[in-house]
């Protein structure tokens, strides 16, 4: 569409692209499954799949409710996070896990302090925070970036993340341009580099590097994995 804000959420609401965009990003990975390359362990987690008890059993932690996850000593190797970004108390909103929760409840957080403690699980890990409409509050000028820093302290060895809210719409198309560079064999911050490009080059709204350009890589030049 030609509206910079289709596609977009309202304030905390439900994004309405964030899971088309892990779709996107499961189905690139499937159709390369036969290049040499296996990605039949990937973990997709879908709106109200994706609360946090479900997302920290997946990555082999312990949810909420102190249970021990599915996968305990298995390693992380790929991690992207499509939800909401709190810049005030530095935490990842998930999915609520009931209608009557509200994101003002708190208890969908993943707190920065929560991912920091994942040491064994997101050593060397690439983590992608594709957290749109991640502006909640006041936007300072340390951005996302503060909620990377709890993923490198944990050992992942880079993390994509964003410097402002940013586009739904825009964030789905960087996001299906970085993995077909990722899946070409570029490194992550080449792949977003090219992703970059292709986005200021289009003739869309989405030319403007206001909806793309606050995405940046911190730490090592990692690749994507040939088996996940």
């Amino acid at each position: 569409g030609d509206d910079p804000n289709d596609g977009e959420a309202d304030e905390l609401g439900e994004l309405a692209l964030a899971g088309k965009t892990s779709e996107d990003v499961a189905s690139s990975l499937a159709g390369n499954a036969s290049r040499g390359r296996r990605f039949d362990k990937v973990a997709m987690l879908l709106k109200a799949g994706a609360s946090k008890d479900a997302v920290l059993e997946a990555l082999g932690g312990k949810s909420a409710q102190g249970a021990a996850g599915s996968r305990p000593s298995a390693r992380v190797r790929w991690l992207h996070l499509a939800c909401h970004g709190d810049l005030l108390t530095k935490a990842l909103l998930l999915a609520r896990r009931a209608a009557s929760q509200t994101f003002a409840s708190r208890e969908s957080d993943l707190s920065m302090e929560e991912v920091s403690k994942m040491v064994k699980l997101l050593r060397s890990c690439t983590a992608v925070l594709s957290a749109c409409n991640s502006g909640r509050g006041e936007i300072v000028s340390e951005g996302v970036v503060g909620l990377s820093r709890s993923f490198l302290a944990a050992g992942a060895g880079a993390v994509v993340s964003s410097l402002w809210s940013v586009s739904d719409a825009s964030t789905r198309e960087l996001m299906t341009c970085f993995y077909q560079e990722l899946l070409g064999g570029e490194r992550v911050p080449q792949a977003m580099r090219l992703a970059m490009l292709h986005m200021l080059e289009s003739e869309s709204w989405m030319a403007a590097p206001v909806f793309w350009a606050g995405f940046m890589v911190v730490g090592a030049s990692t690749s994507l994995p040939d088996a996940l």
